[in-house]
């Protein structure tokens, strides 16, 4: 993410999936396999600015689909049997 918001054009950016594997001029994209990742519900992840200058987080809207709600999945999450 942070390589994207660095290349000419994106400075300031904050960039969707789309964006991150979407080829640039020279074929290029910031995540491989030219698919938009989706979680095991088969919907697309979400990046959001996370806490700090440049972090990010991977959210996914669980279950339900729906983002905003109680079963939200978070890079960020941290629970206590995963310490």
């Amino acid at each position: 993410i942070n390589m994207y918001r660095m290349a000419p054009g994106n400075r300031g950016k904050e960039p969707t999936m789309e964006d991150l594997i979407t080829e640039d001029d020279k074929g290029q994209a910031y995540l491989e396999g030219g698919e938009e990742p989706v979680d095991p519900w088969g919907q697309a992840y979400k990046i959001e600015q996370g806490e700090g200058r440049n972090k990010w987080v991977v959210v996914s809207a669980g279950e339900d689909g729906e983002f905003g709600t109680e079963d939200d999945l978070r890079s960020d999450d941290m629970r206590e049997d995963d310490e």
